[in-house]
């Protein structure tokens, strides 16, 4: 049985980009690991010192990744940690920003909603994550 043919399977994967999907791939099961880690004070998902990177952002830490630390030929490990130091300043950045109005409900920030919308790809690659 066939699934695909050839040339719909090379429309979806690129030959040229394997590299970013092996990457991509290898930052996704790492950020799996750290989620699981045990915190020290209980916050399951790591947002005092992560924001919502590990609770509802991670395929966008994974395109930061992706898209930073590549270029600055860094190991995924390394991307993962320069990544998620700037991930709170890069959430509180997102939420003041004028296109993300409708996220927000009184002082909250809805970034259940937001992870989902339309502005996060755009705001991950216009942020400057430094690398």
């Amino acid at each position: 049985m066939q699934f695909f043919t050839e040339e719909a399977l090379q429309s979806l994967l690129k030959v040229e980009k394997v590299h970013k999907y092996a990457y991509g791939y290898e930052v996704l099961r790492q950020l799996g690991i750290i989620r699981k880690s045990k915190s020290p004070t209980d916050d399951r998902y790591h947002t005092k010192k992560y924001g919502q990177s590990l609770r509802y952002g991670q395929y966008g830490v994974v395109a930061a990744c992706i898209n930073h630390g590549i270029k600055a030929s860094k190991s995924e490990a390394d991307s993962i940690n320069n990544i998620l130091s700037q991930w709170i300043a890069f959430e509180k950045w997102a939420a003041g920003q004028e296109s993300n109005k409708s996220y927000k409900n009184g002082s909250a920030f809805s970034y259940i909603n937001y992870y989902k919308g339309s502005t996060v790809n755009e705001y991950l690659k216009s942020y400057p994550f430094t690398s």
